[in-house]
């Protein structure tokens, strides 16, 4: 994967995983070669997680794969090719990644933003790249309310749940989410959602979601 990244580097160095991709070079970037950076940097996420789950005590792995992440999210933001990309997916599951490193894993969020301001706007970016996409915007809401929840605001996450059943088929759009995405956080979010709704006294629509969830 670093050969693939070094084709990119303008003036002929290496790329290195420590260092990355210049400002200059992002911006260099053209709609299809930021489709490969990022689809790399994804890909090399995934591979660094595998030799993390494999000998945890590799934190140098498990560095690398919040790293890489990170890179590909911030590349993907700020680079003006961005604009001439009609679909967006080659960055959704770096999406899905960032989240599992914020539920499980330590990590220092950029700019010296809280982690709950940098997991806030990571949803709300997610959210707003998925539009038009229906199963992935089912996703991304779903991580839009799983951020709320880790951070107490369970009435927000609620009425994120809500919007996201507005569009949610389960018959439709479970495979294909188990597909692109391994689980179905939907589902688990909507089953979870009842144990929620129980707490703030809402026992009728909980029952009424349990009977939908079976």
């Amino acid at each position: 994967n670093r050969d693939i990244l070094t084709l990119f580097k303008v003036e002929g160095d290496d790329f290195s995983w420590e260092t990355g991709f210049t400002l200059p070079e992002i911006h260099s970037l053209g709609p299809k070669s930021l489709e490969v950076v990022v689809k790399t940097l994804v890909g090399s996420a995934k591979l660094w997680h595998k030799i993390f789950l494999s000998n945890p005590v590799n934190e140098g792995a498990n560095r690398m794969f919040v790293k890489c992440c990170t890179d590909a999210l911030d590349i993907f933001e700020i680079a003006p090719a961005k604009k001439q990309l009609s679909d967006r997916s080659v960055i959704f599951p770096g999406y899905c990644f960032m989240n599992v490193i914020a539920k499980m894993m330590t990590y220092t969020p950029p700019n010296n933003m809280s982690r709950e301001e940098f997991e806030k706007t990571l949803a709300e970016n997610f959210v707003k790249e998925t539009h038009y996409q229906q199963y992935h915007q089912c996703r991304a809401l779903a991580f839009q309310a799983d951020v709320m929840k880790r951070h107490g605001k369970y009435e927000d996450a609620l009425s994120v749940i809500d919007e996201m059943k507005s569009i949610y088929d389960p018959q439709l759009h479970s495979r294909v989410l188990v597909k692109e995405y391994v689980t179905d956080q939907c589902s688990d979010l909507v089953a979870a959602s009842t144990f929620w709704l129980n707490h703030y006294g809402r026992n009728d629509e909980a029952l009424r979601l349990c009977d939908q969830v079976v």
